[in-house]
C-alpha cells in the first residue's frame, strides 16, 4: 500500500512537471533552420494576397487593421522633451515592390509584399494580436533603409528580448513552454516584418518519457487496486 502511495505520488508529480513552471520559459532563435526543426504545423502570413499598391497607410496610431485573423496595432512612444507631444504620429504601412524608391538598393530583400510601421517620436511599437494563443512564433525583420537596428520583441506571457536586425533579413523565433496570445515589436527607423508564422513546439523526449512515466504508473496503481 505504502508503494502504491508513492508511485501515485510520483506519477502526478511527472505530470504537474509537464505542466509546465509558473514562470515562461522562452528559447529565442536567429537560425531559422534551427526553429523550423523544433516546431511542426507551421502556418506563415507572407502579405503577399493583399491587393496594394506601392505605399499603402493601412492603419494609423487611433486605429489598427486586421490583416487574415491577425490584428496589428502601432503606437508613439515619446520621450518628455519631444517636439511634438501633443501631436502622435504612427502608422502601420503595407507596400509591394513597386513602392520602393530607387535608393534602396541596400535592402534588396524587400523584393515582395510587407509592412512596417514608422512614427515622429524616438520610438514606434507594433502590436501583434493572434487569432488563437501559441507558443512558438516567427519572423523575418529589417529596416525600410537597409540600415542595422536593435529591436525589442515582448511577448504577453512576460518574456522579451533584444534582437539585432542586418542589412538583410534576419530571422527571429521563439518557442515558449507557456501560450502567448500577442507580442510587440519596437524599434526605431523604419522597422519591418514579413513573413510572420505560428507554430506548434515538438515535445522534447524527456518530456515524452516522464509523460510515458507518469501514465504506466497510474495505470498499474490502478490495476494493482482492482486485483
Amino acid at each position: 500500500m505504502k508503494m502504491t502511495k508513492v508511485s501515485i505520488f510520483l506519477a502526478f508529480w511527472a505530470l504537474f512537471a509537464l505542466s509546465g513552471p509558473l514562470r515562461a520559459d522562452t528559447v529565442f532563435y536567429s537560425d531559422r533552420f534551427a526553429w523550423e526543426s523544433n516546431v511542426s504545423d507551421i502556418v506563415a502570413e507572407t502579405y503577399e494576397s493583399y491587393p496594394w499598391s506601392g505605399y499603402e497607410v493601412i492603419a494609423t496610431e487611433s486605429s489598427g487593421v486586421t490583416l487574415g485573423n491577425i490584428t496589428y496595432s502601432v503606437k508613439e512612444l515619446l520621450f518628455p522633451n519631444d517636439l511634438h507631444p501633443t501631436n502622435p504620429y504612427a502608422r502601420l504601412i503595407g507596400i509591394d515592390s513597386s513602392g520602393l524608391p530607387a535608393n534602396l538598393a541596400d535592402a534588396a530583400y524587400l523584393s515582395g509584399q510587407y509592412i512596417h510601421w514608422h512614427s515622429e517620436g524616438w520610438f514606434s511599437e507594433l502590436t501583434i494580436t493572434l487569432p488563437a494563443a501559441t507558443k512558438a512564433i516567427s519572423f523575418d525583420y529589417g529596416s525600410y533603409w537597409g540600415i542595422n537596428l536593435y529591436f525589442n520583441v515582448t511577448l504577453n506571457n512576460g518574456d522579451s528580448t533584444w534582437i539585432w536586425g542586418d542589412h538583410d533579413y534576419s530571422f527571429f523565433g521563439a518557442i515558449s513552454d507557456t501560450e502567448f496570445s500577442s507580442l510587440s515589436v519596437m524599434t526605431i527607423i523604419c522597422p519591418l516584418i514579413d513573413n510572420l508564422a505560428t507554430a506548434n513546439p515538438i515535445p522534447e523526449p524527456t518530456s515524452l518519457l516522464l509523460l510515458g512515466t507518469g501514465l504506466a504508473v497510474i495505470g498499474l496503481a490502478a490495476w494493482r487496486r482492482r486485483k
